[in-house]
């Protein structure tokens, strides 16, 4: 493994961002001469990666910095038999999410689960509706750099993150499928609820709204076209039709059709 060096900007650049993470949990927290070694050996483990510094800052309040390194030292040495596969410095992620795992309680790890069924950013509303959340329990997810903000009251998950949240998901197959359903029925009538708006002036709120939870909609219909719910499918037809013509995406519309004959 590379030593970080001093002499190294990105060194700095990393340090930053883990004192800036770890301010923002506890206002009294400075970078000392004595936490400095620490914090360059977290920064090493987790190959400077942005990610594994902010999944490593978060647990500044309950863990001094030798604590947390030594931590993520436990975690990388279970790692020495390298998965097959997974790039190197993935391994040092996967370290760092299973450490964040198990100092979830288990109420956080089935709504952290139950949120990868979400694509792309999601408002709180979405996260009550489909997972078994609570803005409580979503505060303190965003607070550990597990959910982060995404614009105007909605949040998202990174995409490593959420591959492996959706692992942790999987383990329950009935608990999958539930999930799964919930998303796929409040997004598709999400989409089925803007019908009547895409015919008069709120033509152009109801179209933002769409783009907006586009990435949702399209999980939220593929799944529902694999599962043969012909009736929710029909609900959103209509309105998915309408958005794909007014915003020329012709192709991803006829795409979208195509599936739906062969399906």
């Amino acid at each position: 493994k590379t030593a970080v060096s001093l002499a190294d900007p990105a060194t700095y650049a990393a340090i930053e961002l883990f004192v800036d993470r770890a301010q923002r949990l506890d206002k009294s927290f400075r970078l000392t001469g004595d936490n400095l070694p620490a914090i360059i050996r977290i920064c090493q483990q987790v190959s400077g990666m942005p990610l594994g510094i902010e999944l490593a800052a978060a647990w500044i309040e309950d863990l001094t910095c030798a604590d947390i390194a030594s931590a993520i030292a436990a975690n990388l040495d279970f790692l020495t038999a390298h998965y097959q596969g997974v790039a190197a410095r993935h391994q040092s992620l996967r370290a760092v999410f299973d450490h964040s795992w198990r100092l979830l309680t288990p109420p956080e790890q089935m709504v952290l689960a139950q949120l990868s069924v979400f694509r792309g950013s999601f408002t709180l509303e979405m996260a009550l509706q489909v997972a078994d959340a609570s803005p409580q329990i979503c505060r303190r997810l965003r607070n550990k750099s597990l959910l982060r903000p995404a614009g105007s009251r909605r949040f998202d998950l990174h995409e490593l993150i959420r591959q492996f949240a959706a692992e942790q998901l999987g383990q329950d197959e009935g608990g999958e499928t539930a999930v799964y359903r919930k998303h796929s029925h409040a997004y598709l009538h999400l989409l089925a609820d803007q019908s009547p708006c895409l015919q008069n002036a709120s033509q152009p709120a109801a179209l933002d709204l769409i783009e907006q939870n586009y990435h949702n909609i399209l999980q939220a219909w593929q799944w529902s076209l694999a599962q043969q719910n012909i009736p929710l499918l029909q609900a959103g037809r209509d309105a998915l039709f309408i958005f794909h013509r007014k915003r020329n995406r012709y192709e991803e519309g006829v795409k979208l059709c195509q599936e739906s004959l062969r399906g």
